[in-house]
Formats: structure tokens, C-alpha cells, sequence
């Protein structure tokens, strides 16, 4: 019976090696700027549907946003992409986002679809990771009726704190700080970064 470990090792490894990803078990990353980086990973989804069954979540780590989430303490090893401020996940062609890929790794058809969607996916993630992208998305964020597309998970205000203190631009996350404050004052994000600035 295959296994995830050794279809990722197969199949997965060269288009994230190609692209300067770092492999560490079934989690990948690709640092992009100063403790900032791309991350993804494979986990198992048995089902019983098929020999294989797998999500891949992917998200986009900034160090401001790590350091809030673990309060400053040290991180050791690869981000989760549950640390992202960016989150999504590769989805099978043709299914609802989110879902589980379920294949046999010996249908050759079956695992050229999943490498193409890993490739074309790992490109776009390529051109989100990056921090003024991420300042747009989550401003684009606040048109958008059904936030859960953008895959910016926290208000506009909390991501421009986070990005701006990252900057080192002190006025500016202290004013979308308080922003925040106004719309929720019980924000921790926003206590988080006041105490920074101060």
C-alpha cells in the first residue's frame, strides 16, 4: 500500500525543489524575505475512496505575525501553515475548495493532474509571498462580500499592523492598531502591536 511519505518523495519533491523549496518530513518551505516564508503541507485525509487521500494546506508566514502568534518565544522548526496570514489549500480540478485529493499513484493520468495543480499553484503562491502583496490582498480583502476567497484570515487593520510594525514603520501600525481597536476592542492582535510601539 502506498503511502503519503513515499508518494510525496515521488511525486512532490521535484516541483517544490525546482521552485527552491526546502523539504522537512511532509512540510515544505521557501523563505522569501527577512523570517518571512512560504510553507506547505501534505497531510493524510484516509477516507476509504482511494489508495491515497491527502489536503495540501498552504500559507504565507511574515515574521511579525509568527512572533504575535508564539508571543515572541522562539519557533523552532518550519512553520505550520497554520501560522500564515495568508492560508489556502490545493484543491483537486473540478472540486469545491478545500477538498481532499483521493487517487491511486499508479494512474499516471491521476498524478500528472495533481502535479500540474502542485506546479500551478506553487507559482501563485510564489507571487503572494511577498508583503506588499499581502498589504493588497487584505485591502482587497475588505471589498470582498465572502472573505473566506482571499485567504487573508485577519481584518484589514490587523494585517496592516503587523506588516507596517514589520517595516518599522511605528506611526503607521500604531494607527491601524487603533483602527482595529475601534471595531474590536477586545483585538489582541492590536494590544499586541500598541505594546510593541509604545
Amino acid at each position: 500500500m502506498p503511502t503519503l511519505e513515499s508518494f510525496v518523495r515521488a511525486v512532490a519533491v521535484p516541483p517544490f525543489k525546482e521552485r527552491g523549496w526546502v523539504r522537512d518530513k511532509l512540510r515544505f518551505r521557501r523563505p522569501f524575505g527577512d523570517g518571512d516564508a512560504a510553507v506547505a503541507e501534505f497531510r493524510a485525509y484516509p477516507s476509504g475512496r482511494a489508495p491515497l487521500e491527502f489536503h495540501v494546506d498552504l500559507g504565507v508566514v511574515v515574521a511579525p505575525h509568527l512572533e504575535f502568534v508564539h508571543r515572541g518565544r522562539p519557533v523552532r522548526g518550519t512553520p505550520s501553515t497554520s501560522h500564515g496570514l495568508w492560508q489556502g489549500r490545493l484543491t483537486p480540478p473540478g472540486q469545491t475548495p478545500g477538498g481532499a485529493w483521493a487517487l491511486d499513484p499508479e494512474d499516471a493520468e491521476a498524478v500528472a493532474a495533481f502535479v500540474a495543480a502542485l506546479e500551478a499553484r506553487l507559482d501563485e503562491l510564489g507571487g503572494i509571498a511577498n508583503r506588499d502583496v499581502l498589504l493588497r490582498l487584505a485591502r482587497e480583502r475588505a471589498a470582498l462580500v465572502d472573505k473566506s476567497r482571499s485567504g487573508i484570515l485577519l481584518p484589514t487593520p490587523a494585517v496592516e499592523a503587523l506588516l507596517l510594525l514589520g517595516t518599522g514603520d511605528m506611526a503607521g501600525a500604531r494607527a491601524a492598531a487603533e483602527e482595529l481597536l475601534g471595531t474590536d476592542p477586545d483585538s489582541p492582535v492590536a494590544e499586541w502591536v500598541l505594546g510593541k510601539v509604545r
